[in-house]
């Protein structure tokens, strides 16, 4: 039997070897680029972190809830899920408080890594006729990503009250900002 030898940069690699690896290698045809491309299965893999915190003292009330989670490959998800509340109150009946909560999600593919972020913050102090304000953050990248998430905060001094309140979900890519007030 005769073989023929390919020779490039000190390499020899024998044309029945060359096929053999060609057959071994599942392929298919690549309709979007020509030729072949390799349809062998790769490693699905996702991560999920959520960071919460609140803070009270003082007549002031602040708390932060982030959620993040990625999937990327087929077969793989990812969810995290975060929350925090903080109460204070006066002698004199003064109270503040604040709740943030934080929703990621996200479901692998076989053609881009999915993304979910979520960022909550809030804040209530009385002290100067009572502040109340929240800030929401989502942003998701990808094709299947889910966030969302709820923000909210009170003041009572003496007979005025503030109050803010945020939510929102968001499914797809995108984002979706909201900050009160």
């Amino acid at each position: 039997m005769h073989s023929s030898r390919f020779k490039s940069s000190g390499l020899t690699v024998s044309t029945s070897a060359l096929a053999l690896m060609l057959v071994a290698t599942p392929m298919a045809p690549d309709l979007h680029g020509g030729g072949l491309k390799s349809n062998a299965a790769s490693a699905a893999s996702a991560s999920a972190s959520s960071e919460s915190h609140a803070t009270a003292a003082g007549g002031v009330t602040n708390t932060t809830s982030r959620s993040v989670a990625t999937a990327d490959g087929t077969g793989a998800s990812a969810t995290a899920d975060g929350s925090a509340h903080a109460h204070t109150q006066g002698t004199s009946g003064n109270s503040a408080d604040s709740a943030a909560t934080s929703h990621g999600g996200a479901v692998g593919n076989d053609t881009a890594a999915d993304t979910s972020v979520a960022d909550v913050a809030t804040s209530a102090s009385f002290g100067s006729h009572g502040v109340s304000a929240a800030k929401l953050d989502l942003v998701n990248t990808g094709a299947l990503p889910a966030s969302s998430g709820s923000a909210s905060a009170a003041a009572h001094e003496g007979g005025t009250s503030t109050s803010v309140s945020l939510q929102r979900s968001s499914s797809g890519a995108g984002e979706g900002h909201d900050h009160a007030p």
